[in-house]
């Protein structure tokens, strides 16, 4: 029964590092991307000016709406690239064609500065000329000497080129204004007012680890040491027949233990285990048996009434003086503390003999 108890603990503390570990990894992949990022400043300069978890939940307004007017901006760029429809599709054919190299060519060239139009056919009767007289003899050198020599297939090649830069122009802006969303999703879950921000989920998480936790540890204890727990819940009456009808004492206990389990919440076994004994909850050598039922009803409030502070909360170990309608912040220290202080209250149990 004691590797049984060691086994429940050791997982509890599992699954606690498991969720620190997945925070640190979040914070530390978003803010490496963040600083890695070329157009990180231009989405938003307070977001790369201090770039600290810390820094983005004091400034969260102001970097949404930066983030929201860099993708109005590159919104606009996009609706307003026109795209003329080409249809041979030159430079996506499975092999090069003289066509395609003089597309290629003329790209690089819109991409270097030169748009306008008199200027790329220039650039195109250049270097078809070029390669005709160089590539005039090889399989490929008919078409770039009948390229030379229509004003026409050059004026239809800047053409696509010009198209094709459009379309590379607007999947390219596109691409930053996907960014720039998933940045600013990312950026909310460091939001401590949004409901699906990582450190609110990651504590729901670690308090429903405690909660099937310390019900495991309970039955264990509660087995080990039944009549010392007996004595902590409502009397009952248990008629001899279905006494009998159990067939042993070990088999009518595990049926009582488990009944009694049924009718509790994690709040009434954690009140036992202090009842019991008070030292199960020493950290920092200070009682935590408030802060760690002020967890358990914060927890339900962000459960049950989306993390606002209601009468139950209020009523009962309102350690840090919240008033109703208040939003029970949950952030990176608070949910650290939550883990420590829960990890230490299981850690401490220990199976006991029982009373003589």
């Amino acid at each position: 029964m004691e590797e049984k108890l060691e086994d429940t603990k050791n997982r509890y503390t599992k699954s606690f590092n498991e969720v620190q570990s997945y925070i640190s990894y979040i914070e530390r992949f978003f803010l490496s991307s963040i600083l890695n990022d070329d157009d990180a400043n231009a989405m938003s300069q307070t977001l790369v000016k201090d770039s600290s978890i810390s820094s983005i939940q004091k400034n969260y307004s102001l970097i949404e709406q930066e983030i929201k007017y860099y993708i109005k901006q590159k919104q606009t760029e996009y609706d307003t690239i026109g795209i003329d429809i080409i249809t041979d599709n030159i430079t996506n054919s499975d092999a090069p064609t003289p066509d395609g190299d003089i597309v290629l060519f003329l790209c690089q060239k819109i991409r270097d500065g030169k748009r306008e139009k008199q200027t790329l056919i220039k650039e195109a009767k250049s270097i078809a000329e070029t390669l005709s007289i160089i590539k005039g003899d090889l399989i490929d050198g008919e078409r770039f000497c009948a390229i030379n020599d229509s004003p026409e297939l050059i004026e239809h090649l800047v053409d696509s080129a010009l198209a094709e830069e459009d379309l590379y122009l607007k999947n390219k802006t596109l691409a930053k204004i996907d960014y720039a969303e998933d940045s600013l999703n990312a950026v909310r879950l460091f939001d401590l007012n949004n409901p699906m921000n990582i450190y609110r989920q990651s504590f729901i998480q670690i308090m429903t680890f405690f909660d099937s936790t310390v019900f495991e540890v309970a039955e264990i204890c509660m087995s080990h040491n039944f009549f010392t727990w007996l004595k902590h819940f409502d009397n009952i009456n248990i008629k001899t027949h279905d006494l009998a009808a159990q067939g042993s004492f070990e088999r009518f206990q595990t049926t009582q233990i488990r009944q009694f389990l049924k009718n509790c919440y994690v709040k009434d076994l954690v009140t036992i285990f202090h009842q019991i004994d008070p030292n199960l909850f020493l950290y920092d050598g200070e009682d935590s048996f408030k802060t760690i039922r002020e967890m358990i009803n914060r927890r339900n409030a962000h459960i049950h009434n989306n993390g606002v502070a209601d009468n139950t909360y209020i009523e009962e170990f309102n350690i840090f003086g919240a008033n109703i309608g208040d939003f029970l912040v949950i952030d990176r220290k608070y949910l650290t503390d939550v883990g420590n202080i829960t990890n230490k209250f299981i850690r401490n149990i220990e199976l006991t003999e029982p009373e003589e």
